[in-house]
């Protein structure tokens, strides 16, 4: 049995729209979110398989995960960002998973074209949530991680906003310590040294090098404030 896992921030539609795909797939939809402007016209669509959890008023970060995944009922967690929208076959392909805990990539194809693999279904024993941004969800070791075929996938429509840059660029700054150790937290060179070092295969292996160089830009300003 499978719970699919919503994190959502301003966008119902798009989540009724991931609702209406899922629902014939899965045993359970847990939705997390956030809305700035009270809009609650998606959580008036009742059945039993969803539940929703206004956690939080602030901001969006990937913490978030460890309570979603304690609302899930079953072992089985296919993950979703609003933004992505998996293939029917992947949904048919995840229904015929046998029961070892495992963790599972799946192909996203990204607005580019360029295909990443994404940790996005997994059972609850078998990963770690870190609470960092951008690394919310990794495998535990000792547990066996697969990868999808290509015919599996997700198809990524991300929204690129200033705003969203902005934040979170000022979460992951405000991460630093958490992400090279907490020597960093007043050490501003030992900071500057880890974001020239660790955007070089950010940007390499980025699905979209222009969002990602804007976003790194507000990243090192949100440094240099600090």
């Amino acid at each position: 049995m499978i719970s699919a896992l919503i994190i959502t921030k301003d966008a119902y539609e798009r989540v009724l729209n991931l609702i209406k795909l899922l629902d014939p797939y899965v045993d359970e939809i847990v939705i997390i979110h956030s809305s700035s402007y009270n809009d609650l016209r998606i959580w008036g669509l009742r059945s039993e398989k969803i539940h929703s959890t206004c956690l939080y008023k602030g901001e969006f970060v990937e913490a978030y995960y460890k309570h979603g995944i304690s609302c899930c009922s079953y072992n089985w967690i296919l993950l979703l960002d609003d933004d992505e929208i998996p293939d029917h076959v992947l949904l048919k392909t995840l229904q015929n998973i046998d029961n070892t805990e495992a963790c599972y990539y799946i192909n996203r194809f990204e607005p580019t074209l360029k295909i990443t693999p994404i940790l996005r279904f997994f059972h609850k024993d078998a990963v770690n949530i870190t609470g960092l941004i951008h690394r919310g969800i990794e495998p535990k070791e000792g547990y066996p991680v697969h990868r999808l075929d290509k015919w599996n996938y997700i198809i990524h429509k991300p929204t690129q906003s200033t705003s969203k840059c902005k934040r979170y660029a000022r979460i992951e700054a405000e991460q630093y310590p958490q992400i090279i150790g907490h020597v960093a937290k007043k050490n501003k060179y030992l900071q500057y040294a880890y974001f020239f070092v660790s955007s070089i295969p950010r940007v390499l292996f980025a699905p979209n090098r222009k969002d990602l160089l804007i976003y790194l830009t507000y990243l090192w300003k949100e440094l240099r404030k600090k």
